[in-house]
C-alpha cells in the first residue's frame, strides 16, 4: 500500500512527465562498460528509459530499479549526457516517492546545465522563491521573463509549439512573481487566442497541479 505522501508523489510526476512532455532519448545496459561509442552510449540510454517506462506503466518496482541500476553505470562511462542521466535519476525517485534523493539527483541535473538553460532558470526561481529569499528569486525571475522575450519572435518548425513552450515559461514566471491569481488571467488570455492549443487546454483543466508543481523542488 502507498501512504498518501508516496502517492502524491506518484501523482505529481505524472503531472509533470505528462505537461513538459519530455522525450529524452536515454538508455542502457547493466553490465559494466569501460568504453564505448556514442551510439553503444546512446542505445543503453535508450534501454534506461525504456525500461523505467515499462516499469511505470506495468506498476513493476523491479523494472523501475533496474532502470536505476542502469543509470549508474551509464554515469561511469557517459561523460557527455550527465544532465539526462540525473534527471532520469530524479524521475526514478520521484516515482518511488523518495523525495530527498528525487530532489539530490534533481539538483545535479540542474548544476550540468548552462547559466542561460531555460530548465535552469525556472528551478532556481522556484527554489528561491520557497525558500522566500526575495532577491535572489527576483533575479532568476527576470532572467526567465528575459529569455521568454528574447525568444518568442525566434521561428522554428513547429512554430505553434514553440510558441506554446514559451507562453508556458511566461506562465510560471508571472505565477512565481506575481501570484497565482495573475498566472490564470495570463493563461486565460493565452487560451482566448488559441482556444484549440492542448497544452493551454492542458494546464486549465489540471491548474491545482500546476500550482503544486510550482512549490515542489523536483
Amino acid at each position: 500500500m502507498l501512504d498518501d505522501n508516496n502517492l502524491h508523489m506518484k501523482n505529481l510526476f505524472v503531472f509533470v512527465f505528462v505537461l513538459v512532455l519530455l522525450a529524452i532519448t536515454l538508455g542502457c545496459n547493466c553490465a559494466p562498460l569501460k568504453r564505448g561509442s556514442q551510439d553503444d552510449f546512446r542505445a543503453m540510454r535508450d534501454s534506461m528509459v525504456n525500461t523505467f517506462q515499462q516499469g511505470m506503466l506495468q506498476h513493476d518496482t523491479s523494472l523501475v530499479m533496474q532502470s536505476w541500476r542502469m543509470s549508474e553505470n551509464l554515469l561511469q562511462v557517459d561523460k557527455t549526457h550527465k544532465e539526462n542521466i540525473y534527471h532520469h535519476r530524479a524521475v526514478v525517485m520521484a516515482w518511488l516517492g523518495r523525495k530527498k534523493e528525487a530532489i539530490e539527483n534533481r539538483w545535479l541535473e540542474i548544476q550540468c546545465m548552462t547559466d542561460s538553460n531555460p530548465d535552469k532558470l525556472v528551478y532556481m526561481a522556484k527554489k528561491y522563491t520557497i525558500e522566500n529569499k526575495k532577491d535572489s528569486a527576483h533575479y532568476y525571475i527576470s532572467k526567465l521573463l528575459e529569455f521568454c522575450d528574447s525568444n518568442k519572435d525566434k521561428h522554428y518548425n513547429d512554430q505553434k509549439s514553440h510558441e506554446g513552450y514559451m507562453a508556458y515559461l511566461k506562465l510560471i514566471a508571472i505565477s512565481l512573481n506575481e501570484g497565482p491569481a495573475k498566472g490564470k488571467e495570463f493563461l486565460d488570455k493565452q487560451l482566448k487566442k488559441d482556444p484549440d492549443n492542448d497544452l493551454y487546454k492542458y494546464l486549465k483543466d489540471n491548474w491545482k497541479d500546476f500550482l503544486k508543481c510550482l512549490n515542489d523542488k523536483t
